[in-house]
């Protein structure tokens, strides 16, 4: 585990407030180009209200307001509000609470608060960017943070960081894990513990759910921007395959980063009519070389297959598929999706990539200021949603931020 440094207060970065498909290129080079089609339709969004007073507390200055959304019209209305009840060491539903939530991070002033954050890992480069966030911010708003690595893809690793963070006896735990199986073990030693605890990446049901991005929702934006870029490549529904990188690690239901496999799955054979036949999910454990080979093996027994839509739960598995695809002679006639906006994203994207076409954009780096706000809202005894969402957008060539380039 390692402490949070203190350092100088980080930039002030705006977010959106919607998962959406961003850019749309001229039809007359959209062949040419990974333009964002303009038939991707950006779900309903809860908006933040413009200004948000800081709640009345122990702790000091604000320092940054963060805009907040529920993913999509069906989840605000279900929204539910939550607080801390330290007599039965447990979330209670609360309908005392204001009409919307915004995250505000503050400093620490007399509170003297200690959080903890346990990431999947310090590998895979959109968990780096997210815990370098956590420091940033820790300093920032001059609070104690400390980070427990969860090692993925261990499953002793989550269970053993769960003691060590007991031992360590924070305020909050802000507790990422998405081996879906392993919550219940997790969550009980918390509870037992009678620290509360926010879930990261996979919801837990009784605890308040801080999302890197509505899983279910991203699946479905991808699918969509592929398929108007299928078709307008000209690609008919009987021409295409669809491959899926996932893994069996994840439990395969909307509990778990294998929801925008489900999501993805049903826009496709909703909106572009493709069978189950022609779906394919592939073994696919983020590992660069695994999950190519895994790939090249299928592509090795349908050597006839040509028009492939590909999408990887996470950058890595994507780049792994579209190495393979262009180890086969298939990239030209094959387009991809990704999820993260990481290293192995950016190069394509920057590109302009004919294949490895778009990412979405989880923004980590703002993680840490919105993960320690929540945090401080749940110790200063402040209710807070259920589920609560940063931005999360599909970014291709044309939107992407050229100072990532």
């Amino acid at each position: 585990m390692s402490r949070f440094p203190r350092a100088a207060l980080p930039t002030l970065l705006a977010l959106a407030l919607v998962i959406s498909a961003c850019g749309n290129g001229d039809a007359d080079d959209a062949a040419e180009t990974t333009a964002a089609p303009a038939t991707t339709a950006a779900p309903e969004t809860t908006a933040a209200p413009e200004t948000t007073a800081a709640p009345a507390s122990l702790l000091g200055e604000v320092i940054m307001e963060l805009p907040t959304t529920i993913a999509n019209a069906e989840q605000a209305a279900a929204a539910t509000w939550m607080l801390w009840d330290e007599a039965s060491c447990s979330f209670v539903e609360t309908d005392d609470h204001p009409d919307f939530y915004q995250a505000v991070l503050r400093k620490d002033g007399n509170a003297n608060y200690r959080f903890a954050w346990t990431p999947e890992d310090n590998v895979f480069d959109t968990l780096i960017v997210a815990n370098e966030s956590f420091r940033v911010a820790a300093a920032a708003s001059e609070t104690d943070v400390t980070e427990f690595d969860n090692l993925y893809p261990s499953e002793e690793q989550p269970l053993v960081v769960a003691d060590l963070v007991v031992q360590h006896d924070p305020d909050v735990v802000l507790s990422m894990n998405v081996l879906a199986n392993l919550n219940p073990a997790i969550m009980s030693k918390y509870k037992e513990a009678c620290i509360p605890a926010v879930a990261h990446s996979v919801p837990h049901e009784g605890q308040p759910f801080f999302g890197g991005g509505e899983w279910y929702a991203v699946g479905r934006a991808q699918a969509e921007y592929l398929i108007a870029v299928a078709e307008g490549r000209g690609w008919t529904t009987g021409d295409v395959d669809v491959l899926l990188c996932s893994h069996s690690a994840f439990v395969q239901d909307r509990t778990s980063p294998y929801a925008s496999i489900i999501g993805f799955r049903e826009v496709v054979k909703e909106s572009f009519d493709v069978g189950d036949d022609n779906i394919h999910e592939l073994e696919c454990p983020s590992d660069i070389v695994t999950d190519q080979a895994n790939v090249a093996d299928w592509l090795t027994a349908h050597p006839d297959t040509r028009n492939i839509m590909g999408f990887g739960i996470n950058d890595l598995r994507t780049l792994g598929m579209v190495n393979a695809l262009r180890e086969s002679g298939r990239a030209e006639t094959s387009i991809a999706g990704g999820v993260g906006l990481s290293q192995e994203s950016v190069g394509p994207l920057c590109a302009s990539d004919p294949t490895f076409l778009t990412s979405v954009d989880f923004v980590p780096q703002l993680w840490g200021e919105y993960g320690i706000a929540i945090a401080q809202d749940i110790a200063e005894g402040n209710p807070i949603p259920s589920e609560i969402y940063p931005q999360a957008t599909v970014v291709d060539a044309a939107s992407i931020d050229q100072a990532k380039c």
